[in-house]
């Protein structure tokens, strides 16, 4: 009986554990912590290697950069403020965490590519990107027109 009583503390114990690390946003897979810098430079990759296309045929990449680890270097030591990583939304709660839905989102401003067809109404761009703590990039949740990315909100 009470090796039964162990086992399940033990192992309560360290679902316990594994969950203070998921929510404290440490990639348990990995056992390491991802810092802001780096989760913004993988949304920033990921944005310069996208291309897109509509029904005319036409085929443009959304950032003026490729997603060479010098561009987007250079791309973040240019625009000290394109970028910033909310690691806890406000809408975001305690079953999104256990759950292991606890992304960071992260925000990128940047000038639309010369071959976008929408560079004429809106130059600069705000992106938002979930990034898993782990730095996959999971889904692109929100994005709109935007000034400058040395001038965006941080």
């Amino acid at each position: 009986m009470k090796a039964k009583v162990l086992f399940i503390a033990i192992s309560l114990c360290v679902l316990a554990t594994l969950l203070a690390f998921q929510a404290g946003g440490a990639c348990v897979k990995q056992r390491r912590y991802w810092t802001d810098a780096q989760l913004i430079e993988v949304a920033v990759t990921h944005l310069a290697s996208q291309s897109y296309g509509d029904l005319k045929g036409r085929q443009w990449r959304p950032m003026k950069i490729d997603e060479s680890p010098e561009a987007v270097a250079d791309f973040l030591k240019s625009h000290p403020n394109c970028c910033s990583v909310d690691r806890d939304p406000y809408y975001r709660n305690i079953l999104d965490v256990m759950f292991g839905w606890n992304a960071p989102e992260v925000r990128v401003t940047y000038e639309r590519n010369r071959g976008d067809p929408n560079r004429d109404v809106e130059a600069f761009y705000t992106q938002w990107l979930a990034i898993s703590t782990c730095g996959e990039v999971l889904k692109s949740t929100k994005g709109w027109s935007s000034e400058a990315p040395d001038e965006a909100p941080r």
